[in-house]
């Protein structure tokens, strides 16, 4: 299964980046700050496979956080998960034949913690995956609570499909802006870096560069 140091391994190094609009300062005030109405993402090309994580606010996947309580609250924590798992909805690949591979939703803080509701990670395959949180007092404390969307795709050629298309923003309204960090290990043993905010006016990320 997707692991988040198989996501974001490559921003804890200082690699080269061929990437001269990286910026390293917007990266540390920005990515990973909760705020409303934006997301955060982690992207690594490796070989043909493309690993992609997604950090949201509870608030931007569902309208609220805290554990859902209520029949209508469940419902759009349930409504979320069945999107979020959907990752063929959720990202169209110019070409290259990518398939994804391995999908894990992490909205354990939006679960009541009443030993009937354990399943927040829906996987695409059957993996046991053990976490160890306790967000039974997030709503009384007023924590933030963020949903995790894992995706594994493999792909027959990285070259073949430069850009792909992120439709998070035609199903949850509220998200305004998704910040990509993303890192390319090249074939040629080049390390490719750097960061873009997608917008719903400019949802497209390119994969491969020349």
């Amino acid at each position: 299964m997707i692991s988040l140091s198989q996501i974001s391994f490559a921003h804890d190094h200082d690699y080269g980046h061929d990437q001269k609009n990286h910026d390293n300062h917007d990266h540390h005030e920005h990515h990973g700050a909760h705020v409303h109405g934006i997301a955060n993402a982690n992207l690594v090309i490796e070989n043909k496979d493309i690993y992609f994580e997604l950090i949201a606010p509870a608030d931007t996947i569902v309208g609220f956080e805290h554990a859902a309580s209520t029949p209508p609250e469940k419902e759009k924590v349930a409504n979320a998960k069945q999107l979020l798992v959907n990752a063929v909805q959720l990202f169209s690949f110019e070409s290259g034949d990518c398939k994804a591979v391995d999908v894990a939703i992490d909205m354990s803080g939006l679960v009541a913690s009443d030993g009937h509701t354990h399943d927040s990670h829906d996987h695409e395959h059957e993996h046991e995956h053990e976490h160890e949180h306790d967000h039974s007092d997030e709503k009384t404390h007023g924590k933030h609570i963020e949903v995790t969307a894992s995706y594994q795709f493999s792909c027959k050629s990285i070259t073949q499909a430069p850009q792909v298309e992120l439709s998070f923003f035609r199903y949850f309204k509220t998200l305004e802006q998704l910040r990509v960090e993303w890192v390319n290990y090249t074939a040629n043993g080049r390390t490719q870096q750097g960061m873009k905010k997608l917008t719903s006016n400019d949802p497209k990320l390119t994969l491969h560069k020349h």
